[in-house]
């Protein structure tokens, strides 16, 4: 996520990554975390200084407080799977976005895509075209984050039940806790 309120290339503001393994699954991800955080360390040493880093990585698990919290402090929430992935933290970022502010930059390859036209859609593999979109969502109008905010909500809230597997299940679950 892009966490700070600055203007490209000001050198204010920065990026926050977090990655709690209850997300990821484990697997390869364990073998792509380690690599995520030695190319983190070699960013920090390249770019870094005592007042300002580049980017914030956490590799931990938080609470729903803290992630809701988080995507509320994001001016931009950039989603680059290379495969399909991430569609519930796609829509997690739009449900919380209540202030209607905050972009979504999302890869093609999801199928949240698909389901979220007003974001930003991107090919992950074509640097320039991300670049371009990130471009994009920093310099963009509020009224206009604010009416693609209130489409995707729109979009999110009202994904019925039957469209989403295991969701009767859930709900299910839900009625008959105590």
């Amino acid at each position: 996520m892009w966490c700070g309120r600055s203007v490209v290339g000001d050198g204010v503001g920065g990026v926050r990554r977090l990655a709690g393994s209850s997300r990821w699954g484990g697997g390869d991800c364990l073998g792509i975390s380690a690599v995520v955080v030695c190319r983190a360390v070699r960013w920090y040493a390249l770019v870094g200084r005592s007042d300002w880093t580049p980017f914030d990585y956490q590799d931990r698990s938080v609470d729903i407080e803290t992630v809701v919290s988080l995507y509320l402090s994001a001016d931009v929430m950039l989603l680059t799977p290379l495969r399909d992935g991430m569609n519930l933290v796609a829509k997690e970022f739009v449900a919380s976005r209540d202030d209607e502010q905050g972009v979504l930059v999302l890869s093609q390859f999801t199928g949240a895509a698909h389901e979220l036209p007003d974001a930003l859609i991107v090919n992950p593999y074509h640097i320039d075209n991300c670049a371009d979109a990130l471009y994009k969502a920093l310099t963009m109008p509020a009224d206009e984050k604010r009416v693609r905010q209130r489409s995707m909500r729109r979009l999110v809230q009202e994904v019925d039940v039957s469209r989403r597997p295991g969701a009767m299940l859930l709900v299910a679950g839900l009625l008959r806790a105590p």
